[in-house]
């Protein structure tokens, strides 16, 4: 081999070894634990954009001075207390969606058609049912 020659390097790719799984269910309590956090924070910032919007509120006395209404404009409900929601929603669901797989896989079968039925209407709901028991 010439100096002007650089020696052959090889690499070997190999893949990381999988940690063990402790808890086929880690997924799922994580999704929920994730739920939890959105909720906490929905709350917050429902209780500001409540306390916010309270100085709306009028109440009223009635000509015979014993009703009382209280009169108050609903403001638009903020795009991010509805983000925060849906997104408390889809980890529920993906949380129970991945549940369901895992005992399917526990009891050593595949989880490529497990779903959660679903319909347009009640009817056609009740159809899908009958349909697959």
């Amino acid at each position: 081999m010439s100096a002007s020659t650089p020696p052959s390097i090889k690499f070997a790719i190999h893949p990381l070894p999988s940690p063990p799984v402790t808890d086929p269910f880690e997924g799922p309590k994580s999704k929920i634990e994730r739920a939890r956090r959105h909720m906490a924070d929905y709350r917050v910032a429902f209780e500001d954009f409540s306390e916010a919007n309270r100085q709306g509120q009028r109440i009223q006395v009635g000509p015979d001075e014993t009703e009382v209404r209280s009169v108050w404009q609903v403001p638009v409900f903020p795009m991010e207390l509805r983000l925060i929601a849906s997104d408390a929603l889809y980890n529920l669901r993906s949380a129970l969606d991945q549940a369901v797989c895992r005992r399917v896989i526990m009891a050593g079968k595949s989880p490529k058609d497990t779903y959660f039925p679903h319909g347009e209407d009640q009817v056609k709901y009740a159809k899908l049912l009958k349909d697959i028991v």
